[in-house]
């Protein structure tokens, strides 16, 4: 029996395959994840990695797999199948899964990003841990389960399901996430998210490390009930005003307003009377003046001390404080929320097309959500892996790595016992050299990975 290789489009995805096996990552799962199917020729978790394949690889549609992973025999190899299931097999499987199977299934989920998570080892002594909460639209058909009228962006009148997220900002990981019906608002779901991600970050058993941890979202999450409860939790907490006429009765008792020269038009100015939470907080009003348009002001509400806010701005405390200085770091640090939630939204529609599979079935929906909740933590531990020899990873988005990192082309040898040996990445491809040494990393010692012209 004679060596042979295969030519791969996914090349560097084997790496991750690989790496996949040696973490054992989906063992459990295949293990543990109950799906009221027969089996035929596949299991029914080898079905669901199928459909978790397809993720990765950018597919907009379960529909996708027929064209971009079936024939990539290397890629199928390397995840062990002898010939990947097509599109209706998949879709069979996602619309067997019960409650039970979601139930399995997101407990494998926690369980794998306790064991290689960040954020859930994250100590008091390592500084603030910020989770952002938020809700973000997933329109779909007005026949799917669950699908009612809410609010999608740009998209009024759209019907659609609600999905609830926990990023932990700093580590871009999702800590949890949930589904829910269109009509949900995020002061629904706040403090049953904020529970949730307690259990998987070991929070609910350590009230020390809930001091250090701070709960930012917009005003969705700013009615007096949720920040009450998080204070009463002894969460730190930085949120926007809900409720208008409380904000306009705020707003009138600033009486001195200082220039944002970030942004143009924009002023801050300090709550005089401010609204008493169950803890003391900083209230500041955001004023946005524009040409022609009636100015729009907003509360920021912060349990953090003046001290810690000019401090987690990267700013230097003197005192006396200015307090110009500590407003404006109040607003920029509200600001900074654009790069947590909102950007991780961002990235996986566009990067693992979150919105772009929609299930009639809500259980089916719910566990593609948890399949790419997963992606996506995979997909940013890789990169870590990747940045400890090459920094200049770091700063790319779930997107890129989708589109551009996993597309290099290459070919796959294998020995006479259909093992790989060597993966040879193709030397004409830009980003394949700088690939090199990460991806060798990744895999360890059990792949010769060169370049080579293709």
């Amino acid at each position: 029996m004679k060596n042979h290789s295969l030519y791969s489009s996914h090349s560097p995805l084997i790496g991750v395959a690989l790496w996949m096996q040696q973490q054992r990552v989906w063992d459990r799962i295949a293990e543990s994840v109950p799906i009221p199917q027969k089996v035929v020729r596949y299991r029914p978790t080898d079905k669901l990695l199928g459909a978790f394949v397809t993720i990765l690889t950018g597919a907009g549609g379960l529909v996708e797999a027929n064209t971009r992973v079936r024939p990539d025999e290397a890629l199928c190899r390397a995840f062990g199948f002898d010939a990947f299931p097509d599109q209706s097999t998949l879709s069979e499987t996602l619309n067997a899964c019960t409650e039970e199977s979601v139930k399995a299934m997101r407990e494998c989920v926690t369980a794998i990003y306790r064991s290689a998570g960040c954020a859930p080892r994250h100590k008091p002594h390592h500084g603030w841990l910020i989770l952002d909460v938020d809700l973000t639209g997933m329109p779909c058909g007005r026949r799917a389960e669950g699908a009612t009228k809410g609010y999608f962006s740009r998209a009024r009148g759209r019907r659609g399901r609600q999905l609830g997220r926990v990023v932990a900002t700093d580590y871009e990981e999702i800590v949890i996430q949930e589904l829910y019906p269109g009509k949900r608002q995020l002061s629904q779901a706040f403090c049953p998210m904020i529970e949730a991600a307690e259990g998987v970050l070991g929070l609910d058993r350590d009230p020390q490390r809930r001091r250090m941890v701070l709960l930012r979202c917009d005003a969705g999450g700013g009615t007096e009930r949720e920040i009450n409860w998080a204070l009463e939790r002894g969460y730190q907490v930085l949120t926007k005003l809900k409720n208008y006429q409380r904000t306009q009765k705020l707003v009138r008792s600033v009486t001195k307003w200082y220039p944002d020269s970030k942004v143009p038009g924009r002023f801050v100015g300090w709550v005089e009377k401010p609204h008493p939470f169950a803890r003391p907080t900083l209230q500041i009003v955001v004023r946005s003046e524009r040409a022609g348009k009636k100015p729009t002001e907003r509360v920021l509400v912060t349990s953090l001390s003046e001290i810690e806010v000019v401090s987690m701005m990267g700013r230097t405390v003197q005192q006396p404080l200015d307090p110009c200085q500590v407003a404006l770091a109040v607003a920029h640090l509200y600001d900074q929320r654009g790069g947590g939630a909102e950007t991780e939204n961002r990235q996986d529609k566009q990067g693992l097309g979150l919105t772009k599979r929609n299930k009639k079935r809500f259980q089916a929906q719910h566990m593609l959500v948890l399949l790419a909740e997963l992606a996506h933590n995979l997909l940013t531990w890789v990169r870590q892996r990747l940045a400890q020899v090459n920094t200049q990873w770091q700063g790319w988005g779930i997107l890129r790595l989708v589109r551009d990192v996993f597309h290099i082309p290459g070919m796959v040898q294998y020995d006479a016992h259909h093992r790989p040996q060597r993966l040879i990445l193709s030397s004409r491809h830009p980003l394949s050299g700088p690939l090199l040494q990460p991806l060798r990393l990744l895999v360890g010692g059990e792949l010769v990975i060169i370049l080579d012209k293709i």
